[in-house]
């Protein structure tokens, strides 16, 4: 008897036609159609009786008061801790708008979010939440890394910086050696399609899950954990590309009229290197028993401020009409009064406006999941990485909550739209130490 138990589900969460599609400003239609279907996964852990759940979903990224709201009904009608389940979004720019901040209202009194889809999706996590308990048996464990020398991604804002990030596997075997399911993780913006499609689509994460499925047999169950991608875009040219020729013209690599776009094609090509150099990483994996495992995490309140990066009249002007979006938008919420909170995060406290953020750390043996609630610069994720005391140590980001892009105090001096949607200069490496103290007190 090993005492650690795991278990797999998954469940469909494609939205009707009707509604906003997020993730781009410049796509202000409704989605057309389904390319395919967007899904929330889920692995339970119970380790002596001691319950943890991660939910994964094809979406673009939840407030935390959505996630708290979620983790309620699931401790409610499963039994689970609160504090023990762990909820992120997979960053996918071609599902629905879940956040408002981009186009809040469409019209004066017509909300971008729909209150439906948040009520279904509280239904369906706990349905995912049920079912992955009730699946769970006896398991080993395994995990190991190993860096994707194929150019899937490039640094949006430091093209010449050669960006690659390891291919993160965790493995779960049962008692007699035959593979349950896996975790992977890789960092990659969820950016492949252009603000013109109009397709709902689980983007490359879905292709990788297809393909591991495809070779290992639909049995086998896997989910992905988006890691610290903030800064990183899919290659949306040929893989072999020179970098100098991408930074020369690296304005192409954001969304707009003229610039770089993807299709299906080149997001099945991402999705099948992840899997594929997955599954070769696994093939020498050799899993064994859990004798350590533990649930963590630590709220923290940041100081929120909207940054103007350039004084200029252009910026006043974007930051007033933002500003004029979430005072119409906390309006239709008083008097509309939905059946779900408020989903922006912030707290008002002695004339300051605060927003929480929360870290949860999992650790299995020597295995570390690091749960950030923001869109991490890939040097902040690196950071962790390298301090972390804990041998295979895995970043999720857009975990637990969206605080906006997390960065170095460097990169802000560089300017971009990035600092636009962050909290203050020093947000990005406040929580990066925070995660670096929290993870290694395990």
């Amino acid at each position: 008897m090993s005492g650690f138990k795991v278990g797999f589900s998954d469940i469909i969460i494609t939205p009707k036609l009707h509604l906003p599609m997020g993730g781009y400003g410049a796509r202000l239609c409704n989605a057309t159609g389904v390319h395919d279907d967007l899904f929330a996964r889920a692995v339970y852990f119970n380790y002596n009786n001691g319950e943890s759940l991660i939910i994964a979903a094809d979406i673009l990224s939840f407030p935390l008061k959505a996630i708290k709201y979620y983790r309620k009904l699931i401790n409610h009608q499963i039994g689970i801790e609160e504090q023990r389940i762990f909820i992120c979004a997979l960053h996918n720019h071609s599902g629905p708008d879940t956040m408002g901040l981009i186009h809040p209202l469409r019209g004066f009194f017509r909300s971008s979010l729909d209150v439906r889809y948040f009520l279904k999706l509280g239904k369906k996590f706990v349905k995912l939440a049920e079912n992955a308990k009730m699946s769970s048996q006896e398991a080993l464990v395994d995990a190991e890394k190993r860096v994707m020398e194929k150019r899937l991604i490039i640094n949006r804002r430091e093209p010449l910086r050669d960006s690659k990030y390891d291919v993160g596997v965790i493995r779960f075997d049962d008692l007699q050696g035959n593979i349950i399911g896996f975790i992977i993780n890789y960092a990659c913006h969820g950016t492949v399609l252009p603000s013109d499609n109009t397709l709902y689509t689980a983007e490359y994460p879905g292709y990788l899950i297809k393909r591991i499925k495809a070779r290992l047999g639909k049995k086998i169950h896997v989910i992905y954990l988006n890691g610290p991608c903030g800064d990183l875009n899919p290659n949306l040219f040929d893989f072999n590309v020179s970098l100098a020729e991408v930074d020369a013209k690296k304005e192409i690599l954001y969304d707009g009229p003229g610039h770089a776009k993807g299709n299906f094609k080149r997001a099945r090509e991402i999705g099948f290197a992840i899997a594929d150099k997955a599954l070769d990483i696994s093939e020498e994996m050799k899993c064994i028993p859990i004798t350590d495992f533990n649930h963590t995490f630590k709220s923290y309140f940041l100081s929120r401020k909207y940054l103007l990066y350039e004084k200029t009249v252009k910026m006043h002007l974007r930051h007033l009409n933002f500003k004029f979006k979430v005072g119409r938008f906390k309006l239709f919420w008083c008097i509309k009064k939905p059946p779900i909170p408020y989903p922006i995060d912030f707290i008002r406290k002695d004339g300051k406006y605060l927003q929480e953020a929360e870290i949860h750390v999992l650790k299995l043996n020597d295995i570390a999941i690091v749960g950030i609630p923001g869109e991490v610069f890939s040097e902040l994720g690196n950071r962790i990485l390298a301090k972390s005391k804990v041998k295979k140590t895995i970043i999720a980001e857009l975990a637990n909550g969206s605080i906006g892009y997390l960065y170095p105090l460097e990169d802000y001096k560089k300017g971009g739209y990035e600092m636009f949607l962050s909290l203050d200069v020093t947000g990005g490496t406040y929580l990066t130490n925070k995660a670096i103290k929290l993870l290694n007190s395990m």
